[in-house]
């Protein structure tokens, strides 16, 4: 119920917080792993890809549902674009009023 009317999400971005601490760890033992076998850093390196991949879609989802929030679908340039085409209607109107 909480997290329907607020929309935070607060276990997607524990599980965020989490996949980037594993993605650090794996970058790290990758980067010093000169004397392990070759089977575990092949699997060091695929659970890094699939924890990376698993953080760009929580990434991704977070932005959407955070963009969402925000009333309107748009986006700030789209935003800027709506103002830019009305404060441009309204001088063209009074132009066209006075002249």
């Amino acid at each position: 119920m909480y997290m329907a009317t607020r929309r935070e999400f607060p276990a997607l971005r524990r599980r965020r917080h989490y996949l980037e601490q594993e993605v650090y760890t794996y970058d790290k033992y990758l980067r010093s792993a000169t004397d392990q076998d070759p089977a575990s850093q092949n699997k060091a390196a695929i659970d890094a890809e699939r924890n990376s991949e698993e953080l760009d879609e929580l990434d991704y989802v977070l932005r959407f549902m955070e963009r969402l929030t925000n009333g309107y679908h748009l986006s700030r340039p789209q935003w800027l674009l709506l103002i830019v085409s009305v404060l441009l209607a309204i001088v063209l109107a009074v132009g066209a009023i006075i002249i």
